[in-house]
């Protein structure tokens, strides 16, 4: 029987799905001789595990959630009034879930879990006298700590992550986190980052890019602008060579715009040469990892973003975009600030196999 690894990912954006998903490609290479089954559970789209699983036919997807971070209202703004009411549900309803996943896991004799970061999995796999191993840039204790005077379920949602994280028996902690002080045992590892597929030379190729052209990558799950921001952002593009691309399932109607439907992200972050987005972890590592500054917005009062500066500050380089400016399609001087800082950008030293890194720890620990 092959052993099973049931790998839980974060429902919550984007970043913690890519960047494990990163580890057990790694972990199905160091395994490729042997019998090695992964089982991804995770409520994300399951168009950012198609590759993987087409790679790798030991790699499959179990569509379910068992967190959901914080509730978003749109890719830029999340709520906190939305997210108590689903907060006290899954406090509730705790043990219920873990009850759940204890079946799940016996069910596919699973041999050690790989979470990041949801925390009742934790819990489920103690219960069933699995190892647990947890990696990421924050845990969610200590984001729900952050909004404890808006509504008492997050002080509760808090306790009960900190309770089920004590249950972990390895935590990876990424760079610019804060202290993973609900973890007994933690140890550091270097940035985990998406590998494009192709390089830089092939993907603007593809993209029918040409020499001189500066290629903008619109870092979004969804954007919606008025028109007449879009017509400002088809004017500027007009009288300069900036062309906009629109990674899928995105979309927008922008007169210069590339929508390529069979290039992965990673390699238009490889094109690019800047990425205009909203700060997270996933989007920063691919920036740092193909050396492209950032132009950024905000996206509300998270406790994540000061680390998250922080590392665009040492790597790659980044503008802030005031909202005011990022809807009203006023970008020109951002853009070419950014343009600025990728000439004189100095990233390509930072440590990057955090995956590989991740991968091989993760081996030595379960003992597998």
């Amino acid at each position: 029987m092959p052993d099973t690894i049931a790998c839980y990912l974060s429902s919550h954006g984007y970043g913690h799905a890519v960047r494990s998903l990163e580890v057990m490609r790694q972990l199905a290479r160091l395994r490729s001789g042997a019998d090695l089954r992964i089982i991804i559970v995770s409520g994300a789209p399951r168009f950012l595990f198609e590759d993987a699983m087409s790679e790798f036919p030991n790699i499959s997807l179990r569509s379910a959630a068992v967190d959901f971070g914080l509730v978003q209202r749109d890719p830029r703004n999340f709520s906190l009034a939305m997210t108590a009411r689903k907060l006290r549900s899954l406090v509730n309803h705790a043990e219920r879930i873990i009850a759940r996943e204890r079946a799940f896991l016996s069910r596919c004799s699973a041999a050690a879990l790989w979470c990041d970061i949801p925390f009742i999995p934790f819990e489920a796999a103690a219960r069933e006298g699995i190892p647990a191993i947890g990696m990421g840039n924050f845990s969610w204790d200590w984001i729900y700590d952050y909004y404890a005077d808006a509504d008492p379920v997050f002080a509760e949602a808090a306790e009960l992550a900190r309770e089920t994280y004590q249950r972990a028996f390895m935590y990876f902690e990424l760079p610019h986190s804060p202290p993973p002080s609900a973890f007994p045992k933690h140890e550091k590892i270097p940035l985990v980052a998406r590998t494009p597929r192709f390089s830089r030379e092939e993907a603007r190729r593809r993209l029918g890019l040409r020499d001189g052209d500066c290629a903008a990558l619109l870092g979004f799950s969804e954007l919606h602008l008025s028109d007449a921001a879009c017509e400002r952002l088809d004017a500027l593009a007009k009288r300069g060579t900036i062309r906009y691309i629109i990674p899928s399932p995105m979309r927008m109607d922008l007169e210069n715009a590339l929508m390529p439907e069979t290039l992965d992200f990673a390699s238009l972050a490889a094109a690019s040469d800047i990425i205009v987005t909203k700060l997270g972890y996933g989007i920063v590592s691919d920036a740092v990892r193909n050396t492209v500054p950032l132009v950024y917005t905000e996206r509300g009062d998270f406790p994540e973003l000061p680390y998250l500066e922080a590392l665009v500050r040492e790597t790659v380089g980044g503008v802030f975009l005031r909202r005011v400016d990022f809807e009203a399609g006023a970008w020109e001087e951002s853009l070419q600030a950014a343009l600025e800082l990728r000439a004189e950008n100095a990233a390509g030293g930072y440590f990057l196999d955090g995956a590989e890194q991740a991968a091989r720890r993760f081996l030595e620990l379960i003992g597998i």
